[in-house]
């Protein structure tokens, strides 16, 4: 390779380096490596939850407390309706986005789920809520038996470094005898769960499940 050749090589690299330079900014390279840092976080946060294990948060998080609505209709009567709400978790970026990271953005699950998504400049750690359903007999009487699973932190936010991690669980029921025969439809939040025929003299029982995490 002659000198001409070289010169015009090492230029052709410099030209490049320079328009790398330019085109990659330093500082939004910064940004995006900030930006994978948190989305990796909050995957984490997920999986720790579904796991029930403890969980260092790198950085600050605020809770959202999201309303849902369990209807249950009943034949010729008045709906049950229960209002509860559940945690969600927000870490905030500075990369605007609209996407899934992890999981199914879904309204409800029947195991364990925690989808991660981005809306705008935040990123949403979101456990939805567990809905079971069984059917049982007991002195000739079938009962319909529902469990609602929530997961709940009772704070506004979480600062950098807090150990986040399980502490308790409560439970609440709620028992209706149905008068008539017909159909019976579970509704959470509007959408439809799970229909069923039903007699005078059968149950529904609903179990809200409420798994409290704290912070130290």
């Amino acid at each position: 390779m002659d000198t001409v050749t070289k010169i015009m090589l090492v230029a052709g690299v410099i030209a490049l380096a320079a328009t790398l330079i330019i085109v990659f900014k330093p500082w939004e390279y910064s940004r995006w490596m900030e930006y994978n840092y948190i989305k990796a976080h909050a995957v984490e946060i997920a999986e720790a939850i579904e796991l029930g294990k403890p969980i260092k948060l790198k950085t600050p998080a605020y809770i959202n407390n999201t309303t849902i609505e369990i209807k249950i209709t009943l034949p010729n009567e008045n709906p049950l309706i229960i209002k509860l709400n559940y945690s969600k978790i927000i870490l905030k970026t500075n990369i605007q986005t609209q996407a899934i990271i992890k999981g199914k953005n879904t309204t409800w699950a029947n195991q364990p789920l925690v989808c991660v998504y981005q809306a705008g400049s935040k990123i949403i750690v979101d456990p939805k809520p567990i809905v079971n359903y069984t059917v049982s007999k007991e002195y000739s009487r079938t009962i319909y038996t529902v469990t609602v699973t929530l997961f709940k932190i009772p704070y506004t936010s979480i600062k950098k470094n807090t150990l986040m991690y399980p502490s308790k669980v409560s439970k609440q029921e709620y028992i209706r005898t149905y008068s008539y025969i017909g159909s019976s439809i579970l509704f959470l939040t509007d959408i439809k769960i799970i229909a069923f025929k039903v007699k005078s003299g059968y149950i529904v029982k609903v179990i809200i499940v409420t798994e409290y995490w704290n912070i130290q």
